[in-house]
């Protein structure tokens, strides 16, 4: 989906609700890169022997913990345009 011009030209019911899939689709993505992510940390935190110390200029735990952050965060604000699109499928003409 061309997200720039389904956004300009988003007009209808039917519009926003296509948005709105959009959105809900990429926040269940972003969920499940955080869930590998907390699973990766788990596994670490059972067995640091197998991962590096140290992960881009800190700790892998780190690393981890920072990623998980990340996606719970934009799971969050896709989640977040879905509803705002859902209203404007409800309330457009």
């Amino acid at each position: 989906m061309d997200m720039s011009t389904a956004l300009q030209s988003a007009k209808t019911p039917a519009d926003h609700q296509a948005l709105a899939e959009h959105y809900e689709a990429v926040a269940r993505e972003m969920e499940q890169k955080a869930e590998e992510h907390r699973q990766i940390l788990a596994q670490f935190l059972k067995d640091p022997h197998d991962y590096p110390r140290e992960y881009k200029g800190g700790s892998f735990e780190a690393h981890c913990k920072r990623l998980i952050d990340i996606y719970e965060r934009a799971a969050e604000a896709n989640r977040d345009m879905a509803d705002d699109h859902r209203r404007m499928a409800g309330g457009a003409r």
